[in-house]
């Protein structure tokens, strides 16, 4: 245990490096072994090998600590996980796992002219760095690592087929960022650096290769796939990735560049360029309110995220009464992914025409309604049984909803009464609401009161009528704010039944309708 204790779940990190190999000069610290340690908090590298040659790295944890009491706790190392440098060749990193280092997982570094190569690195668990999983500074002859050029799902597994150097080994790892947490499968490549894996289970979202040649180097993890535009939508508020909405030429504009990547998430910037006759092309990076200048570009994205897409608020003198035509091209961040068919990251879309627009004609009328003579303003809506209740006319809080509720054809007025102002005594205890029904009695051009009912009431609830259980009449619908349900009435011929109450998250004072 090195930088914990004997129940691994204490920090007890070295001043430097946990444990380092220096053969000087004469390269005299060579053929060693580093088994089975564990080792946290280190404020350098976990493991430093300098000088040294034909070392066995085997099975050790480094920056993080399994406790049976506190199952895993993650310490990490300051610097790399594991550092081979100056000449250092020939040994074997195996069956490691390697996680939250501050800088990378593995490196293998030529420097000052000193060949660094020959290191075999296999199997190993590389996982939460902070850099990359394994990175060749120069050393290791700078190996490429292999290119997939089909990935095939079938079930629950994949088939892999790509290209390396010959006769290498490639090791395949799953990982949902650009590391190497799980081993999947290995196949050694032929003469001509052809190779095919079929069944390889994937654990994680993406998978990532190595290629270990003959002479014992081992690549970078890399991954490879293809990553492309396959849309560029410009929108002045609803549009489709065919463009088929008519552009208004004067109103502001966007454009919306779709991307998607078989990689699973992946890190990458745009550019657009603005072609119109008689004006120089000009670029520009997404800009405008929510607009990422990078985005991290999904395998099925949706056109409903913003942030899905990279966004870009043409320029005014776009959006003139004529046409424009657009081209997007997109570039991937990292540098260990390899995109398999660049020749689709640039698209391009046009000519589309922003239309001219003419004056919109409002013309305003002054109407009135009235029935029978009978202006609908000046109705009373006072009731007897308004009066037992000490509610004279309609109250402050008090909301209307119209209706067919007793399904004789004809609809009725709806007033639901706030009571909660009224005395204990006054509502007998009761629900601190009512509705009271008002009716139109056709034959003496009045409102008259039909009945009433009590109910729940918190300001800000609301009242809808309409058909919603597909029946022959019309339900009264209650929304309450206090607990966010909808109620369901069944009111024909007034016998009054609860026939549903479900949640729907409603929130005091929101507009609340019904409708086919």
């Amino acid at each position: 245990m090195i930088g914990t204790n004997q129940h691994r779940d204490q920090n007890l990190g070295n001043g430097r490096l946990g444990v380092y190999l220096d053969g000087g000069a004469d390269g005299g610290a060579n053929g060693n072994t580093i088994d089975a340690n564990h080792i946290v908090k280190t404020t350098d590298d976990a493991i430093g090998i300098s000088n040294s040659d034909g070392n066995l790295i085997i099975e050790n944890s480094v920056g993080q600590s399994w406790s049976p009491e506190y199952e895993k706790i993650i310490f990490g190392n300051s610097g790399q996980g594991i550092n081979l440098l100056h000449r250092s060749s020939g040994n074997l990193l195996e069956d490691n796992v390697i996680a939250c280092s501050q800088g990378n997982g593995i490196v293998v570094a030529q420097d000052r002219g000193e060949q660094t190569e020959h290191n075999r690195i296999s199997r190993n668990s590389i996982f939460r760095n902070v850099g990359r999983g394994i990175y060749l500074n120069g050393g290791n002859e700078n190996l490429d690592a292999p290119v997939v050029t089909d990935l095939m799902p079938r079930g629950d597994e994949w088939t892999i087929k790509g290209e390396t150097c010959a006769n290498c080994t490639v090791e395949v790892f799953s990982d949902n960022v650009i590391q190497g947490r799980m081993f999947e499968e290995s196949v050694v490549a032929t003469e001509r650096g052809k190779f095919s894996i079929i069944g390889v289970p994937r654990t994680n979202d993406r998978f990532l290769l190595t290629a270990a040649d003959v002479a014992g180097n081992t690549s970078e993890l890399g991954t490879s796939g293809d990553f492309q535009i396959f849309a560029i939508e410009v929108t002045q508020a609803v549009q489709d990735l065919d463009n088929s909405v008519d552009l208004i030429a004067g109103q502001p504009a966007f454009a919306r560049v779709q991307v998607r990547s078989e990689l699973g998430p992946v890190q990458a910037t745009a550019r657009l360029r603005v072609f119109q006759e008689g004006r120089p092309p000009r670029g520009m990076h997404p800009a405008g309110a929510g607009c990422l200048q990078e985005i991290t570009v999904q395998k099925n994205p949706k056109r409903s995220e913003l942030e899905h897409a990279f966004c870009f608020r043409l320029p005014q003198r776009a959006a003139h009464a004529g046409e424009i035509s657009l081209t997007a091209e997109v570039e991937i961040i990292s540098e260990e992914i390899r995109d398999t068919n660049p020749a689709d990251n640039v698209f391009q879309v046009g000519p589309l025409e922003f239309l001219d627009s003419p004056p919109v004609e409002v013309i305003i009328f002054p109407v009135g309604y009235t029935e029978r003579m009978l202006p609908l303003e000046n109705l009373d809506f006072s009731s007897e049984a308004d009066q037992s209740d000490g509610i004279r006319g309609f109250a402050e809080n008090d909301l209307l909803a119209t209706g067919d509720v007793d399904n004789d054809g004809r609809d009725e007025l709806l007033v639901l009464r706030d009571l909660r102002d009224l005395s204990e005594a006054a509502i007998g205890r009761g629900p601190a609401g009512k509705i009271d029904i008002f009716a139109r009695n056709l034959d003496e051009a009045e409102i008259i009161f039909k009945d009433s009912m009590r109910l729940d009431y918190s300001f800000g609830d609301r009242v809808a009528v309409g058909n919603v259980d597909g029946g022959a009449g019309n339900e009264m619908l209650a929304a309450h704010g206090s607990d966010g349900t909808v109620d369901v009435w069944d009111m024909a011929g007034f016998i009054r039944v609860l026939a549903a109450s479900f949640e729907t998250g409603f929130t005091p004072g929101y507009p609340f309708a019904v409708g086919n």
